[in-house]
């Protein structure tokens, strides 16, 4: 089965977006944009022979990916290819708009270019994001989500208080989503008890990118581990797809 019939078959064996929502003022589009199909979120080594090769089916597709390192947006770099020396690599990829498979500087000039030209999925502001162009602030970005330019906000690890700060996102259309990117292990479990009962309180879906659970003490809030899939998933898939 070609590279390309793997791919398809990967991304139609996501959840609907519908699985995501726990409240409908969370969007409820299909996972497709004008430049070709895409997923939310796909974890992906790309140093792997596997993870190269779709990878580069995916761009050759129209599919847009973005990755970052372990200090966030832009502080290791978009690594599309070319092995990092000493620096430790996540292998995550985050979704933007029509990123070319190139080099870091290639990628982060695209990244910011597309910023003034187009709509980001997700947009993922880590603490010391000092260089991104966009606002961080509550209202500024429930600004940047009214006009359609940002439609997911991420906040790594966020507390309690600063889920309440960036609450005006929730009226803003089309609806914002904020993620826990980092999983629990970084807050106790008083600032964990928190955060959940400010983020029930709000309506936000809480997705822990880590093998982790979190007692939530209710149906109102869901908590997703992997929900789109990480590298063991894929390995996974190209293991069926071959012995089919």
């Amino acid at each position: 089965m070609s590279i390309q019939s793997l791919l398809t078959k990967l991304t139609s064996s996501f959840p609907p977006l519908s699985y995501l929502t726990t409240s409908s003022r969370f969007p409820t589009t299909p996972l497709t944009t004008s430049s070709g199909p895409h997923v939310a979120r796909i974890a992906l080594r790309i140093d792997s022979e596997v993870g190269m090769d779709v990878l580069t089916y995916a761009v050759d597709m129209g599919m847009t990916f973005w990755e970052v390192g372990e200090g966030g947006l832009g502080s290791v770099g978009a690594w599309l290819g070319e092995e990092g020396e000493g620096r430790e690599r996540r292998g995550e990829l985050f979704l933007a708009a029509n990123i070319p498979n190139g080099t870091e500087a290639a990628v982060v000039g695209a990244l910011f270019d597309t910023l003034n030209t187009s709509w980001l999925d997700l947009l993922y502001v880590p603490c010391n994001a000092e260089h991104v162009t966009l606002p961080t602030d509550a209202d500024g970005l429930t600004n940047e989500a009214f006009t359609g330019r940002v439609r997911y906000i991420a906040l790594e690890a966020p507390t309690a208080e600063e889920l309440r700060y960036f609450s005006p996102l929730l009226r803003s259309p089309p609806a914002v989503r904020i993620r826990s990117r980092s999983g629990m292990e970084k807050v106790g479990d008083e600032q964990a008890k928190d955060l959940v009962e400010v983020a029930r309180e709000l309506g936000v879906g809480l997705i822990v990118d880590d093998d982790v659970e979190v007692e939530t003490g209710g149906s109102e809030m869901v908590v997703w581990v992997r929900v789109c899939g990480g590298m063991r998933d894929l390995e996974e898939v190209v293991r069926r797809v071959e012995e089919e």
